[in-house]
């Protein structure tokens, strides 16, 4: 943790962001930084602001894509994945405290920067080299954990510790030009973290590698390249750095005079007059100033109880919300916004508002007598958290409104789709069930696997094909459904296929094809898939198997309307005919059918629908999740700084990691006990949760004593 001197200034609270230590800033803090400014600073800020840009993108790259990493390639359910997810980031929140210890007493801030930044790439390459699941196989898996285990430790290093070195390299006569560092320090994180919240999800989507749609290795390489540079860059800055030697470590004098006070207070004999505290046990051994200051973290950390439930929720954003995304609709117009995406939105708000709110609106409201105290601004980010956790929940519910469900236990789903020009009537055990229109007509039934079905042709000038057929009852899956499609001619033909209910996971569109024949086409004969000018994929037609299925994902520019071109040739390969079918629109989780017959009749029948939720309905969520976050968490850190003494700043630091550790222990709690396995019940758990953690923190503030009259509630 930063030394005393250094903790006025130094950002110490990272989730999404870096938060200085002196918020609100003061008039030079918030000023413009010109060039002559920058100037003046010493040359190894320069290497230190290119060193965390780099591991900001490289860190949150690879968050960004982790949980679907869990559940599509591994394919966890929600709460395992999240499980596995929360361990992670719980782990990333916890390892801080011994990278301060281990900096502060006994390694110094420079060497442990380096050698967790030399672990932190070797766990990012190994993740990426994990996520080859074609080469590595069974053993992906639980190097993907390990990997994870050395990048959660290793940032535990970088976190508490890089923002303090930074200010080590400011002479004691430049407290403007660190003030304003920190500025520039906090814009630099988050637009690190901004752009990988972008670029890594798209790398993820739009490549295909390793036999997949989808490229993991890529989404992760990029991190660990990134890493492997801020490694680079942090070494080349060596001769420049100023370094401190290791100094004595707050936090353990902390821990020592806490266990000290506890055990003197169950020695003392219960007859021996009473402390008016139970701290003051730890006099004389421990001097009043620092025994006087743990009374303080004490005082604060009872009020930070509330904290754990709002990073609980906070920190699903990664979680949750990118699984909610990842079952809407992404298409906005000609454009296309991956699930994983719209993380983005949060370090660009943050850049937006946080000068907004501190130059404009706090100062506004404060004339007015509003949101004076850090403790009311953390109130109200706590009631706008409670809104956010309630939207989420209801757009959940639109979204389960969309997705498909399995068949009842003992049914089957049918569909058929009739191209004859006859019209066929459907009985269900001997009694009529409707009329399948001729031309295109489909009709969907849900019936139990004993029920006979048969259909046969009505309305036909040729009475020869008029006689029932029977529907197969051999597929019994509840998670399967059976295509029936019914060819032209007078022999009616049928071709069956076995298609799954399950939508499309990581926003692709399954395209099952169906062909009248294979014989007509010709041994040469492909079928092609065109996104304009661009082949997006490639079938041989001969050998095909009826129900063949490819994954097509979205492009990110574009309609996403395809093209379907039949291209065939003679066995000598010449006189060859480009055919256009027609087109497929691609729709985010469906699954359709293309039915080709002898004729040339292309149709286009949807068996699975997709995700008609528009992504955009989460943007309020996130909107008021990062006012929250600004509101709860740059206050509360603004509050607990105030509170203490600049000697046990870095402690104060330290119980705010821990509110983010035990509010992921929390979610790894109810997602490891399987206790929800409906996301919209889970959504409004948490609303409650969020109730009263807000009720307990209007209780808990209304109590606390500050040396401060303006701190109060």
């Amino acid at each position: 943790m930063p030394n005393a001197s250094d903790d006025s200034t130094a950002p110490t609270r990272e989730e999404k962001v870096d938060i200085p230590q002196s918020v609100p800033q003061s008039d030079e803090q918030t000023g413009s930084m010109g060039l002559k400014s920058l100037k003046n600073y010493p040359a190894a800020i320069f290497f230190i602001l290119g060193n965390e840009f780099a591991e900001r993108f490289s860190f949150y790259g690879m968050r960004a894509v982790l949980i679907l990493y869990l559940t599509t390639v591994f394919m966890l359910n929600d709460s395992t994945a999240k499980l596995a997810y929360h361990s992670f980031i719980a782990l990333a929140f916890l390892s801080p405290l011994f990278g301060s210890v281990l900096a502060d007493g006994f390694l110094g801030r420079y060497r442990l920067i380096l050698y967790v930044t030399i672990l932190y790439a070797i766990g990012q390459a190994m993740l990426a080299v994990s996520s080859m699941t074609s080469l590595l196989q069974a053993a992906s898996q639980p190097l993907s954990y390990v990997s994870l285990l050395i990048i959660a430790f290793a940032t535990g290093g970088i976190k508490p510790n890089v923002s303090s070195f930074a200010a080590d390299q400011f002479p004691p006569h430049m407290t403007r030009e660190r003030s304003q560092f920190f500025s520039l320090f906090y814009f630099t994180i988050n637009l690190g973290s901004m752009i990988s919240f972008i670029v890594t999800p798209y790398l993820r989507g739009q490549v295909s590698c390793d036999g997949q749609e989808t490229c993991f290795p890529l989404a992760f390489g990029v991190p660990a390249v990134c890493m492997c540079l801020a490694l680079f860059v942090f070494l080349i800055g060596k001769p420049f750095y100023t370094r401190k030697p290791a100094q004595s470590a707050v936090l353990l004098h902390v821990v020592q005079c806490t266990i000290y006070a506890l055990r003197e207070r169950f020695r003392r004999p219960r007859k021996a007059a009473k402390m008016d505290h139970w701290l003051d046990y730890a006099s004389p051994k421990f001097n009043d100033a620092l025994i006087r200051n743990v009374k303080c973290i004490f005082a604060v950390a009872l009020v930070f109880l509330p904290a754990i439930s709002w990073t609980c929720l906070n920190d699903q954003t990664g979680s949750s919300w990118i699984l909610q995304a990842s079952r809407m609709n992404g298409h906005v117009g000609s454009f296309t916004l991956l699930p994983d995406q719209l993380s983005a939105v949060n370090p660009l708000l943050i850049i937006l508002l946080v000068p907004l709110f501190e130059g404009i609106v706090y100062p506004v409201l404060n004339k007015r007598g509003f949101l004076k105290a850090p403790l009311r601004r953390m109130l109200y980010g706590l009631l706008l958290a409670i809104v956010a956790a309630a939207m989420a929940g209801v757009v959940q519910l639109f979204v389960k409104r969309d997705l498909a469900l399995p068949a009842e236990n003992g049914n089957k789903q049918v569909l058929m789709y009739n191209q004859n020009e006859c019209s066929m009537e459907l009985m269900i055990n001997g009694l009529p069930s409707g009329i399948l229109e001729a031309r295109g007509g489909m009709t969907e039934l849900d019936v139990s696997c004993s029920d006979r079905v048969k259909w046969q042709p009505v309305n036909c000038s040729f009475a020869a094909v008029e006689k029932p057929r029977f529907i197969s009852n051999a597929n019994c899956d509840p998670r399967k459904g059976t295509f029936y499609v019914i060819w032209d001619g007078i022999s009616a033909k049928t071709t069956s296929i076995n298609y799954s209910l399950d939508q499309g996971v990581d926003s692709i569109t399954r395209v099952y094809l169906i062909f009248e024949s294979l014989i007509k086409w010709g041994e040469n004969a492909t079928l092609t898939f065109w996104n304009g000018a661009e082949q997006v994929a490639s079938v041989q037609v001969q050998g095909l198997q009826a129900g063949k299925r490819i994954d097509l994902k979205p492009s990110v520019f574009g309609r996403n309307l395809l093209s379907v071109i039949l291209n065939t040739c003679n066995a000598h390969g010449k006189s060859c005919e480009e055919i256009s079918l027609g087109h497929v629109q691609l729709h985010m989780g469906s699954s359709v059918a293309l039915t080709i017959s002898d004729s040339r009749r292309f149709d286009v029948a949807t068996v699975v629908p997709g995700y008609s939720v528009s992504i955009l309905w989460q943007l309020p969520q996130w909107v008021l999740m990062t006012i929250s976050e600004i509101l709860f968490s740059i206050s509360g850190l603004e509050f607990a700084y105030s509170e203490a003494d600049a000697s046990v700043k870095s402690v104060m630091s330290a119980i705010w990691l821990m509110t983010t550790f035990l509010g992921n222990v929390l979610v790894m709690i109810i997602s490891g006990s399987h206790l929800f396995t409906d996301l919209v019940v889970e959504s409004f758990f948490y609303t409650g949760l969020m109730v009263l953690s807000a009720l307990l923190f209007y209780y808990l503030s209304r109590c606390y004593r500050s040396h401060k009259a303006d701190q109060q509630l």
